[in-house]
């Protein structure tokens, strides 16, 4: 009889490694030492440290592998060697010890930045080493290394589906560019997709793919589309489409014949918003999954625990589980500080007891702009983002923060001013701001002002960057430091993915191996504990919103509606957001699609519980039978509106005449008071 296996040594040794209370004391008096150096605290020198223990145990937190907490591990090991680094900068065991443990870790970017020459590795050391360099060399791309989890993506990335989520510093675009780039160079004849959920993103996608195939993309006859009526769609080319997942629904409806060989969903955690723009992820994903030749469907998520959900949509398939992947570890660290204004007290969170730790008062009293100014070192060249919950909050604190600065006297600052007063206003105070190396970065910017906002941030000419939540869509930025003056996102409390997305815009493995994160507490109501809650807390698994949004008594109500050849819907429960009742009206769509086209997607599936043989033939019967207008694909325009817009045209309804380009404002406006009628805007689309 055989008896139950022993643990390894490896496995006794990391078990148990991050409650060791010697690597604590270590671990702490780093934080504490290093949060010194940025704050220029002079008591500094008082802390001892034992620079070989501390080495050591980064040492051996890099080999940890196989285990639980194998990923924490790693990432303390790269963020000890990262502040010695700071503390002790020149320090040739420091700098010895880090090239040993990036190198154990397979993060080869990070070796590059700290340019460490130093190395005592054995030749059978630097034999695996320069094995592993080869393994891990991004294709085409000279002195360029993934990272081994980017690397185990990447080689899931021709599977017929594919899930996986990550930090969002970990680079998960990169690893989609590189594929396309490698197909192409190879001789691909497919088209590749790429949804992503905002035109912010669709512009830096747009960008990075450009810049990363250059000629390729005349010499292999591929034209990078981001809309649905671009010209070039009419003519003979292979497609690279970057696209929100509205814009692939037109593309289409309007192309149906047209091949996808790749689709890739960035952001795909947009699945399970409430939003209503979440349905047009299901629309469009069914659409390419009944083809006879379905793509390779790719979700691309951040921190969630679970993305093999997303799998769901996508009909017949099987064994879903080895199609998943999903990591914690990020390549770079994030010191996050708790700065409570009102207390006056400065706190540093500690991720291996859990907790913040208290580390010195302020001795005067500053405003959060104040603050920021003092400790951005937007003088010395270090770049910050500024996190504002609404819009007015980030314009007036750039304004606030930029008051007493002088111009830079910068030409591509004082161009873009020019530009910004010639095509805004006169007297637009963000053209003020830039000339300072100061901006906003807000929804209703012009997208080719907000272009240029993150191209001038890009290379390093603006220096200070206040945001709104169009931060945490993806958009990437390099910056050094993160001020939070917000806990929310608009008017409600962020979630943890939320907050995850937003704290993982800052120290970008392109540009450093940590960054600074500051959660600013500058007025009573703020609540200290929600920040508190929000640094420790784990994301929750992720639902689909099709499953979580949509009560039982709601999927009842459209069913019902159907059965009386009603599209309207009524709005259930009374006191319905217009959110939520546009999510419900759009999968009333999608469902009645569904039925009239005897289609079995993931949304019809949903509702068969609440359907029978002759419920279903009677909705047919409803919906099938009306000569003027039937369903189709357009998730945004129902029945009756479409049944009204085709019986007003054949009345004669047209565009306003124009008179050499110009548009009489009485017809333009009676024009769109009929649109309304038309389309019941007053019902459909009250809030808007």
């Amino acid at each position: 009889m055989i008896g139950p296996r022993n643990a390894t040594l490896g496995e006794e040794i990391f078990r148990e490694i991050e409650n060791n209370e010697y690597l604590k004391e270590i671990y702490l008096k780093i934080l504490i030492k290093y949060s010194h150096i940025l704050f220029d605290i002079a008591e500094t020198s008082n802390i001892e440290i034992n620079i070989i223990d501390a080495l050591k145990f980064a040492d051996l937190l890099s080999k940890s592998a196989g285990l639980p907490n194998s990923e924490k591990h790693t990432e303390m090991s790269q963020e000890i060697v990262a502040l010695l680094n700071v503390i002790y900068p020149n320090n040739e065991s420091v700098q010895l010890y880090t090239n040993s443990v990036l190198s154990s870790i397979g993060n080869y970017r990070g070796l590059q930045l700290v340019s460490s020459n130093i190395s005592n590795n054995s030749f059978f050391e630097n034999l695996y080493q320069n094995y592993d360099k080869q393994y891990l060399a991004i294709p085409f791309q000279d002195n360029m290394y993934f990272f081994p989890t980017q690397k185990r993506i990447y080689e899931k990335l021709d599977d017929e589906f594919f899930s996986y989520s990550g930090p969002t510093s970990m680079g998960k675009s990169l690893v989609m560019r590189t594929f396309i780039k490698e197909k192409i160079i190879n001789g691909s004849n497919d088209n590749f997709a790429i949804i992503v959920p905002t035109k912010a993103l669709i512009n830096e996608i747009t960008a990075s793919i450009i810049d990363s195939l250059k000629e390729l993309l005349r010499e292999k006859n591929y034209v990078v589309i981001n809309s649905a009526g671009a010209l070039a769609l009419n003519e003979s080319h292979k497609f690279i489409f970057i696209l929100t997942p509205e814009r692939l629904l037109y593309l289409l409806i309007n192309y149906p014949n047209i091949n996808i060989g790749y689709l890739f969903i960035d952001e795909a955690h947009k699945i399970s918003s409430n939003d209503p723009r979440s349905t047009f992820y299901y629309k469009v994903t069914d659409m390419l999954s009944q083809r006879e030749r379905r793509p390779n469907i790719i979700f691309a998520s951040p921190n969630i625990p679970n993305p093999d959900i997303y799998l769901e949509l996508i009909p017949d398939i099987s064994n879903k589980k080895k199609n998943v992947i999903k990591t914690t570890f990020s390549p770079v660290s994030h010191l996050k500080y708790f700065v409570d204004l009102i207390d006056n007290s400065i706190s540093i969170y500690n991720d291996l007891s859990n907790r913040f730790h208290s580390l010195f008062n302020i001795n005067e009293d500053l405003s959060n702009i104040q603050f920021i100014k003092r400790h951005s070192g937007f003088q010395n060249d270090i770049q910050s983002i500024i996190y504002c919950n609404s819009k007015e909050s980030a314009i007036n604190s750039a304004i606030e923060f930029a008051a007493d600065l002088d111009e830079l006297g910068a030409q591509e600052l004082d161009s873009l001013a020019t530009e910004i007063k010639n095509e805004i206003h006169s007297v637009y105070y963000l053209a003020d701001l830039i000339k300072k190396g100061v901006a906003f970065h807000v929804g209703y910017l012009p997208s080719y002002i907000r272009n240029s906002i993150e191209k001038l941030y890009r290379e390093r000419k603006i220096t200070t960057l206040f945001c709104t939540s169009t931060l945490m869509e993806g958009v990437n930025l390099p910056a050094d430091n993160l001020f939070i003056l917000s806990y929310k996102n608009g008017t409600s409390d962020m979630k943890p993915v939320e907050f995850k997305n937003l704290v993982g815009r800052v120290g970008r493995i392109e540009f450093n191996l940590y960054g600074n994160i500051f959660f600013m507490r500058f007025k009573e109501s703020q609540e200290k504990e929600k920040y508190m809650n929000l640094v420790g807390a784990d994301v929750p698994e992720q639902k689909l919103s099709l499953l979580s949004s949509l009560t039982k008594g709601q999927k009842e109500k459209i069913i019902d509606s159907l059965i009386q050849g009603n599209i309207k819907l009524l709005k259930y429960p009374k006191d319905q957001t217009a959110s939520n009742y546009s999510l419900m009206r759009k999968f009333a769509l999608i469902l009645l699609g569904d039925i009239i086209n005897n289609r079995e997607s993931l949304v019809y599936t949903n509702f068969k519980p609440w359907l029978n043989n002759e419920k279903l033939t009677i909705i047919k019967n409803k919906f099938s039978n009306d000569n003027i207008a039937k369903p189709d694909d357009d998730i945004n325009v129902s029945v009756d509106q479409s049944k009204r817009l085709i019986i007003a045209i054949k009345d004669g309804l047209a565009y306003p005449p124009s008179d050499n380009g110009e548009i009489n404002y009485n017809d333009l406006l009676e024009f769109l008071e009929t649109l309304s009628e038309i389309f019941n805007w007053d019902y459909y689309e009250k809030k808007t």
